[in-house]
């Protein structure tokens, strides 16, 4: 009877400990499942094929994620096994410069350190991103050798939805108001980069060269602009073209034409009009 009662009581300890053991269990497949994001499809190394950037199934337990600061989550290959993007105590880590240039390493317990800096002397190997979330360029390891991100004729290419922060985009609209010294001019912000606009303005000068500014500093979305330029100088012709500052860069419209006004009673009329070889007027 007491060897029934104490298998009882062990039965019931082991009940309330085994949801922990099931939570210890699931808890590096739950951390990899959350790095699951924005990649998709795949690199190619001559050497070991295929390596998947994506997550395979419903509820994936790898993946690879693209933010401004780097890369995480695994890539997988059947004869690499995970290939991990993680920082673990500063050892390794993919770093993004936030306009989409990669440089650093990850790490495969089958083949080691995968290299993402480029030692070529003209970047012929630097992985980056452009605009439309394609990964271009090669990494490298010693066992795998060169790994291409590029698509070619859509067989592989690592893709993501992370776009690179760049620099703004802006336009420059004909100027308003146009008087002797002062003129009203216009621009308009299409496209902020990905970033908060914290200047825009307007560079002008007497050629196509940025002389003279004018700007205002703010936080500041798409959108029209315009900001009055003074300080003119009489029935002169400048060029004037507008520009955004953002945390990647600056954006600069093109080049527009004007003149500034004269006053009606400088015009001077010419007395002396030749209508033609024999006859003048006076």
């Amino acid at each position: 009877m007491k060897s029934i009662k104490r298998l009882f009581k062990k039965l019931k300890y082991l009940i309330i400990i085994l949801p922990f053991i099931g939570l210890v269990i699931f808890l590096p497949a739950v951390a990899r499942a959350a790095d699951i994001g924005n990649c998709s499809d795949y690199a190619w190394a001559e050497k070991f094929g295929y390596i998947s950037f994506s997550g395979a199934g419903a509820t994936p337990d790898y993946g690879v994620t693209v933010a401004s600061a780097g890369l995480t989550g695994y890539a997988w290959s059947e004869k690499t096994g995970w290939i991990n993007f993680d920082d673990a105590g500063d050892l390794y880590a993919v770093t993004n410069d936030g306009a989409g240039n990669l440089s650093g390493y990850g790490w495969s317990e089958k083949i080691g350190y995968i290299s993402f800096d480029d030692t070529s002397a003209n970047n012929f190997y630097q992985v980056l991103i452009d605009g439309s979330g394609n990964f271009s360029g090669y990494a490298w390891s010693e066992k795998l050798g060169y790994i291409n991100m590029n698509d070619v004729g859509a067989l592989y290419g690592v893709t993501t939805t992370w776009l690179p922060i760049t620099a703004p985009t802006v336009t420059t609209q004909e100027p308003t108001d146009k008087a002797t010294t002062t003129v009203t001019a216009h621009g308009n912000i299409t496209n902020t980069g990905g970033a908060t606009v914290t200047t825009r303005g307007f560079k002008y000068g007497l050629t196509q060269t940025d002389t003279w500014d004018a700007h205002e500093d703010g936080s500041f979305n798409t959108g029209a602009f315009s900001l009055p330029i003074t300080g003119l100088t009489k029935g002169t012709t400048y060029y004037v073209r507008s520009y955004a500052i953002n945390s990647q860069g600056t954006g600069y419209g093109a080049y527009v034409q004007f003149t500034t006004t004269i006053q009606s009673d400088e015009i001077i009329f010419r007395r002396d009009v030749i209508l033609d070889k024999d006859v003048i007027l006076r």
